[in-house]
């Protein structure tokens, strides 16, 4: 009804104006060098965001926040060639669970890429990991999984430490949940990293890392309608990959 579209976009309007508030509070904490604060303010706003419609899919302000942050918190280190061939994959989560679709099909990609090595690297997992998640990761002849977050520090230390991981691998693919800002940290300066893959696993909704990504992984065409329309993504730094998903096994005949 006319009534309900305006309640809707009643509040889609308040919801904005939150995020908004917090968008420019990490503003002013990045003008006056508080970057912990200014990072911790982004992360905020993107969970209103990703919780509560605000019209938006991504935010090139606040991804400019994080990208200045890194910047300006990245040790001087020489320029990175890129890679002939791609065969050490560090692959960067925000957490791992023992049941959901997410998780299962990571390893279900690292089983198929069998000839590569593949390390996983969590930015803020609670809890312990399961242990499928230790074996496919241990059998594809990866390092052990790390957990930053069990580190001393904060996300700009966690970033930092991502960051030094990276520098061993030919390319890194993140499949972390939206509003996690440590790899946009760690991945400000593209020419002193691999290359960075991004698998849009929530396309219908708010999240960061445009601003670090190489190429756009989506998973339907309404994702790879919203990458380049609502995302800001230019449509050659996407691609369309079918969700990988677990074999059926049949304990019966027909």
């Amino acid at each position: 009804t006319g009534e309900g579209s305006l309640e809707q976009a009643a509040r889609i309007k308040r919801n904005f104006e939150e995020f908004e508030h917090y968008a420019n509070r990490a503003e002013t904490h990045l003008a006056k060098g508080e970057f912990a604060a200014a990072a911790a303010h982004c992360a905020i706003a993107s969970h209103i965001a990703t919780q509560n419609h605000c019209g938006i899919f991504w935010s090139p302000r606040l991804e400019k926040v994080l990208n200045d942050i890194g910047r300006r918190t990245e040790t001087k280190g020489v320029l990175r060639a890129r890679p002939t061939e791609f065969r050490r994959i560090l692959q960067v989560c925000t957490q791992v669970s023992a049941v959901g679709g997410h998780t299962k099909m990571l390893c279900q990609w690292v089983k198929a890429d069998s000839s590569r090595e593949h390390t996983l690297v969590l930015t803020q997992h609670r809890g312990p990991t399961p242990d499928f998640v230790h074996t496919v990761f241990k059998e594809s002849g990866g390092r052990k999984v790390e957990q930053l977050n069990h580190r001393p520090g904060g996300q700009l230390d966690w970033a930092k430490r991502l960051r030094e991981i990276a520098k061993d691998f030919d390319l890194v693919i993140l499949h972390t949940h939206c509003e996690d800002v440590v790899p946009l940290i760690a991945f400000a300066d593209a020419s002193k990293h691999p290359p960075v893959l991004v698998l849009n696993h929530a396309d219908h909704i708010f999240w960061y890392g445009t601003s670090v990504c190489h190429l756009s992984i989506n998973l339907r065409d309404a994702a790879q309608d919203l990458a380049a329309t609502r995302r800001g993504i230019a449509p050659e730094r996407t691609i369309l990959m079918p969700t990988l998903a677990e074999s059926i096994v049949r304990t019966r005949t027909r």
